[in-house]
């Protein structure tokens, strides 16, 4: 089987897997379970491989799984410019000015193969990090506070998988940080009010609030 005949947008679980490859192999096994899994068995240089291709949960279907080229475009377009580059130094800019439709396609169809395979290039795992003094003596490595520059095509990844989320049935309502037009003023006003609402009404309050101390230096 030539793999270079599968077209990643066609909504196959395993598609961008095969594509990634770029060599003949032989399909031993295929087996579809649901929309949301499969398993793929492939004899490929003398060698037995087992693929399992997973969906993220969307319930609109499997197109919702993917993006097309107008979308791309929009999340370019929505870039901010004049903003520091990653370890791949290519800045905002040469995606915003740079979006001719060729350019475009050949990036729809990097992001379909990412979302369809879960591979994530190590490069996007790669940011630069600098070191902005807090207030003391900036004699200890906990006086700074670092600010990481990730690369703007993991910046866009990024985007995408946010608006994807929205389609995601297990967010609660409650939550009011990375959802569009909500922040923490948000959920500050709704426990001030539930607060008085209780007082009000002659009943205790009991509020128990939970800090990650040092979350990211602990990962």
């Amino acid at each position: 089987m030539d793999i270079s005949k599968f077209d990643c947008n066609s909504g196959r679980p395993y598609g961008g897997i095969c594509c990634l490859v770029n060599k003949k192999f032989n399909v031993i096994e295929c087996e579809f379970i649901d929309s949301n899994y499969s398993f793929l068995k492939v004899k490929f240089e003398k060698q037995f491989f087992n693929f399992i291709g997973t969906w993220l949960p969307f319930d609109n279907g499997s197109k919702e799984r993917l993006i097309n080229q107008e979308f791309l475009n929009d999340i370019l377009k929505n870039l901010k410019r004049n903003k520091a580059a990653g370890n791949d130094y290519i800045s905002n800019e040469f995606f915003i000015n740079g979006a001719i439709q060729e350019f475009i396609y050949i990036l729809t169809w990097f992001f379909n193969t990412t979302l369809n395979t879960g591979y994530i290039p190590e490069d996007f795992n790669i940011s630069l990090v600098t070191p902005i003094p807090k207030k003391g003596t900036m004699k200890s490595p906990t006086d700074y506070r670092p600010i990481s520059v990730s690369s703007t095509l993991a910046s866009i990844l990024e985007s995408i998988l946010l608006s994807k989320m929205e389609c995601l049935k297990n967010i609660h309502k409650h939550q009011f940080g990375s959802k569009k037009k909500l922040s923490g003023k948000h959920a500050y006003y709704l426990v001030n009010e539930t607060w008085n609402h209780y007082k009000q009404n002659g009943s205790n309050v009991y509020i128990l609030s939970l800090d990650a101390c040092k979350a990211f230096e602990k990962l």
